[in-house]
């Protein structure tokens, strides 16, 4: 993993039941005890994360921590080693509603390269059999589809110059591009314009368009660079709005008429929104409750502007 960047996961596989491997979302009633030594259930109620299984039940949290069940040890006479690819999104939630983190979601959090992954295992394997005089068994199993793979971005370099307001030339460009670890090929057009096919590899997830370009030649070209220019753009100063003035208007004239007003938090606890409402649930006066609040004492949406 401190290799390659890609976590790895290895089974006892003569604890594998079946001989048979499942992805799946956890079921009520599944339980499990991990690696270190806890033991985990789920409900109806509780978030359910990914589980790697066996026809007898979890052996597995994906991407997280493996269980006790399949746990390699001095006994160990085969292995079975997982490589994989996990949604950031889900390990996120998974990590929080276990409040479990380790070193392997902490990676896919945020993000591995999914073409990493057969590397890594080839990888992993080559060591085994190298360092610890292990064999291999079989062919590799390879499940699913990679959520992306290099692709291709059409680019003109008269465009990112636009877009910066000065002028790299296409040789500059160019390298920057090849710097940060991009490949580029030059299209055949009919005029004497000048196109690229810029492919960005898989572990860069966050390029995507032709703006993404322009902000990796930007960073490698240094912002303290750029010719000082006189800036022209149209503003207008937030006194000048006439929903603002409007507003203020509003407001000094009720404030003149002896009106008090009131600026509430827009989020308020449980047992407020209650008291407010006559002691309904929140649930009954649509008051919309955060996922993720950032205090106890701010979790809804406040229903009323009274009190």
């Amino acid at each position: 993993m401190f290799e390659t960047g890609q976590p790895l996961h290895a089974f006892d596989a003569d604890h594998i039941a079946n001989n048979a491997l499942t992805v799946r979302l956890a079921k009520d009633g599944d339980s499990m005890t991990t690696l270190d030594g806890r033991k985990r259930s789920w409900t109806t109620d509780s978030y359910k994360p990914l589980l790697i299984a066996d026809s007898t039940g979890p052996l597995a949290i994906g991407g997280i921590m493996g269980g006790d069940r399949a746990e390699v040890g001095p006994d160990t006479q085969a292995i079975v080693l997982e490589a994989a690819y996990f949604n950031p999104s889900s390990i996120r939630k998974s990590t929080r509603s276990l409040g479990l983190m380790t070193d392997g979601s902490h990676r896919f959090e945020r993000d591995v390269d999914p073409e990493g992954a057969a590397w890594a295992a080839a990888r992993a394997v080559s060591l085994i059999i190298e360092l610890a005089g292990g064999e291999l068994s079989g062919s590799p199993v390879h499940m699913g589809a990679l959520p992306r793979c290099a692709r291709v971005i059409d680019l003109d370099p008269e465009f990112i110059r636009t877009v910066l307001g000065f002028g790299p030339s296409n040789q500059t460009i160019a390298d920057y591009l090849k710097r940060a670890g991009f490949f580029i090929k030059e299209m055949e057009t009919c005029s004497d314009a000048v196109l690229w096919e810029v492919t960005v590899p898989s572990f860069r997830s966050d390029v995507h368009r032709p703006e993404d370009l322009v902000e990796e030649v930007l960073r490698l070209y240094g912002t303290d660079r750029i010719p000082q220019a006189q800036v022209q753009v149209e503003s207008c100063c937030g006194a000048d709005d006439l929903r603002y003035r409007f507003t203020e208007t509003v407001s000094a004239y009720l404030a003149d008429q002896r009106a008090q007003e009131c600026w509430h938090y827009s989020m308020r606890q449980e047992a407020e929104v209650a008291i407010l409402t006559g002691g309904r649930k929140p649930q009954a006066v649509h008051a919309l409750e955060l996922l993720n609040p950032l205090s106890a004492d701010q979790t809804h949406l406040r229903p009323s502007l009274i009190p």
